[in-house]
């Protein structure tokens, strides 16, 4: 079929919420021209997803989902725990990419990778390449973490991805229908005790804000359920799973009100950032276990802190942004992207790390906090290609990042336009409004900001005053200086009715 954009391609829709306070932009509002950011997004979405195209099938990734649609369970040592998951994040990189323009060989790509996910479908439902059809019976059994919900929860993400860039409801018929399983089996009971990879719950929301049905939002709220209270008391543990079971508390929150689901998120955020993150804003220092240590267990040499984790946390942040609307959350999402998610990828979109160093020491030597049979190396650190020797979930993740990146930079409440993150681009919103942002951010300070709008509802233009320049900032608005001071919530509030120019 053929592939043309349709839509904006909201990543999180917030349009329902009855308490966010600065909904999210779709990417596909916003274009990134030339510029530091877009130094990083557009070599990956021309040859960044190209090149982990290639990378899956060279694993054996595409031959594996073809011999599980013909009723062959995968055991080679390659097919392990839900591998499938990284190829449900390509594709909803690759549906950006296509969004954006024609591009025949993604677009073939895209129908081939659709046609192998439609051929794992079981009779129930079910979709999954670890527990095809005649390996039913170990379904839901892997504890703690069999990784089902996981790669469920991306295959989620994909599917609505693809419905909303693109106008293609194949995966989301897909998508829906493993939803459903897992709604009713969660319903049951029959998951109880079942411990995996966080990722569903915030999909199942996002699926609920997409279709409607309720009975999603349920399902999420019923897998929620299952971490008792006593479990979210401080961060501990994997920090991707963390910040991803975050991730969904305060979507809960947004779509629910529930005050207890954000408190939760809250606490949870308090402690990561002031005891548990770097300076990059990366998370996760453990090796072994890719997770929190103690409070300020935080080495540098020999760090952990994953590719995946720091993508975790900016997405937190983007949600506690869209709760409360407050600069903290906004800083901490610049930092983290800034200094930690793109270090993960190189420029060219082909190489990445999946532990990303926060020192480099001499090979001969052991840093403090040696973990011994650990997977980073030592010494000099190079990104890799992929990561054939273990689950390659970072570098699928860092490029449906930068596919979204877009999205992160603007917010919208009614009347206002909110500038989250300072790069040059141009806003065009469904109210009629258009943005352009042109500057040499982080190089230079200097921001300027032209606004076009046709309707002239536009009231308010919110802008982030970074915690870092300490108050020092100086607005002209046509080149008349205006007194401006941010409010106490860090934003610059412009108050007037804006015309074209």
């Amino acid at each position: 079929m053929a592939l043309v954009g349709t839509g904006t391609g909201q990543t999180i829709d917030l349009s329902n919420s009855q308490v966010a306070k600065a909904c999210p932009v779709a990417p596909g509002q916003v274009v990134l021209v030339p510029g530091y950011l877009d130094m990083w997004r557009s070599p990956m979405l021309s040859d960044g997803i190209a090149h982990q195209w290639e990378q899956l099938v060279g694993e054996g990734m595409i031959e594996r989902l073809a011999l599980a649609a013909k009723g062959n369970s995968p055991r080679d040592p390659g097919s392990r725990f839900a591998g499938e998951a990284r190829l449900y994040k390509w594709l909803e990189a690759v549906c950006y990419r296509l969004a954006e323009g024609q591009c025949e060989q993604s677009s073939e790509r895209y129908e081939r990778a659709v046609a192998l996910v439609t051929g794992i479908v079981a009779d129930d439902g079910y979709v999954g390449l670890t527990f095809p059809q005649d390996r039913c019976a170990e379904r839901w059994q892997v504890r703690p973490r069999g990784h089902e919900l996981f790669a469920a929860g991306h295959l989620i993400q994909a599917a609505i991805t693809a419905a909303r860039t693109l106008g293609d409801e194949r995966l989301l018929v897909i998508a829906t229908g493993m939803a459903s399983l897992i709604g009713k089996k969660a319903a049951a009971g029959e998951l109880a005790g079942y411990r995996d990879h966080p990722g569903c719950e915030l999909a199942l929301i996002e699926l609920y804000r997409h279709t409607g049905n309720k009975a999603h939002l349920q399902a999420a709220l019923d897998l929620i359920e299952m971490i008792s209270e006593e479990e979210l008391g401080q961060v501990r543990g994997h920090a991707v799973c963390l910040a991803y079971f975050a991730c969904a508390l305060v979507d809960a929150y947004l779509e629910t009100g529930e005050r207890r689901h954000f408190d939760t998120a809250k606490r949870l955020w308090d402690d990561a950032i002031d005891r548990n993150s770097y300076i990059t804003g990366a998370v996760g220092g453990r090796v072994q276990s890719e997770s929190f240590g103690r409070p300020f267990e935080l080495p540098h040499e020999g760090a952990y802190a994953e590719s995946c984790a720091s993508i975790g946390m900016v997405m937190w942040a983007q949600r506690m942004l869209a709760a409360t609307g407050q600069r903290r959350y906004s800083d901490h999402l610049e930092l983290c992207l800034y200094n930690a998610v793109l270090a993960g990828v190189s420029l060219d979109g082909n190489c990445y790390f999946y532990d990303v160093p926060q020192a480099l020491y001499e090979p001969e030597t052991d840093p403090p906090w040696r973990e011994y049979g650990r997977l980073a190396g030592s010494g000099l650190r190079q990104r890799e290609p992929w990561f054939f020797e273990r689950v390659a979930c970072c570098p699928p993740n860092l490029a449906r990042a930068l596919a979204q990146l877009p999205g992160y930079l603007f917010g919208r409440s009614e009347r206002s336009v909110w500038i989250h993150l300072y790069a040059p681009s141009r806003l065009a919103d469904d109210r009629g409004a258009v943005l352009t942002v042109a500057t040499g951010y982080p190089y230079c300070g200097v921001v300027k900001i032209t606004v076009d709008s046709s309707r002239n509802d536009l009231r308010e233009l919110r802008l982030r005053i970074p915690a870092w320049a300490g108050g020092e900032f100086r607005v002209r608005i046509n080149n008349i200086a205006e007194p401006a001071t941010a409010g106490d919530d860090g934003y610059l509030v412009l108050r007037r009715g804006w015309r074209s120019g």
